[in-house]
């Protein structure tokens, strides 16, 4: 659901068979100055949200893919046995090591996580390009 600087995903349980399943909302943005005792598991949600996101673009991708043999993604994306995304053997989640005590370790995660996100737009670049020239008029 866009909504400026405050955009949330809507995510369903896996199970397919239930029918009626409501949709969990989570926030597609973080800040750590909205960090506050009542909002402990916002780093959690934040990650689950960028899991869903980039489950979007998996499901996608596969959809160009099939018609397309020969369409590789730059980025391969695949998921643990945990059910974290992963993309060109990245974990998309902020932090997902915990950010670590030094700033050293707090570097590298971020480090981590913008290469994780530039190769989430350029696997997105690639299915929009792709979508854009076969459109069917």
């Amino acid at each position: 659901m866009p909504l400026g600087i405050a955009t949330k995903i809507g995510v369903k349980p896996d199970n397919n068979n239930k029918k009626g399943a409501n949709t969990a909302w989570y926030n597609l943005f973080y800040s750590e100055e909205s960090y506050s005792a009542f909002q402990f598991f916002t780093k959690r949600n934040f990650n689950v949200a960028l899991n869903g996101l980039l489950k979007c673009l998996q499901d996608a991708s596969e959809v160009v893919v099939s018609a397309d043999k020969a369409l590789v993604l730059p980025h391969e994306i695949t998921s643990t046995s945990r059910g974290e995304m992963i993309i060109g053997g990245l974990p998309i989640s902020y932090f997902a090591n915990g950010g670590g005590s030094g700033s050293g370790s707090t570097e590298k995660e971020g480090e981590r996580w913008t290469r994780a996100l530039k190769y989430f737009l350029t696997d997105l670049k690639w299915v929009v390009a792709y979508t854009v020239k076969h459109v069917d008029r």
